[in-house]
């Protein structure tokens, strides 16, 4: 799908759009490489990352000009699980596609936000106006200098209506 000069690769939100797992593979891998922490992992914990992100289809690809841009990736997360989430009680894979039975409520929660050479501002604005429009999404937020992590959201664009 192309939004706004850019293109978006969302399986779960848009599952009619055709997209090539082994592209978005490449541009997540390739991102990985950008950025100098993520540079360092192994190929194996890499690869069990990035193709339970996959395999989960709660993930957003963005695609400029040819060139990857960045992704986000998501999952629905009953109470016990946001708990398990936010003391880091599992390993993060643990978290993506985690099944319900649809006897406790579960709510949207963003895993991950990858831009390392920018592009962020431009993803929020086309989650917020497009692929996420109608969800309200929970986030932990870092602040390094201080070592704090807070839990915050952002609504999409029709939420704030």
């Amino acid at each position: 799908m192309q939004l706004d000069g850019v293109r978006v690769i969302a399986p779960s939100r848009y599952p009619e759009d055709a997209w090539n797992e082994a592209e978005v593979l490449g541009g997540l891998v390739w991102l990985w490489n950008q950025h100098g922490y993520y540079r360092q992992s192994s190929v194996e914990s890499a690869m069990e990352i990035l193709t339970a992100i996959i395999a989960s289809r709660n993930f957003c690809f963005f695609v400029k000009d040819h060139k990857p841009l960045g992704y986000v990736n998501w999952a629905f997360l009953n109470e016990r699980d946001e708990q398990a989430y936010i003391r880091k009680a599992e390993p993060y894979a643990a978290f993506l596609n985690r099944p319900h039975d649809g006897s406790s409520p579960v709510r949207m929660w963003m895993l991950s936000w990858f831009f390392p050479a920018g592009g962020g501002p431009v993803a929020k604005r086309l989650l917020r106006k497009h692929v996420l429009k109608d969800e309200r999404v929970h986030f932990l937020y870092h602040k390094p200098a201080s070592g704090t992590v807070t839990t915050k959201f952002f609504s999409g664009m029709d939420m704030d209506r």
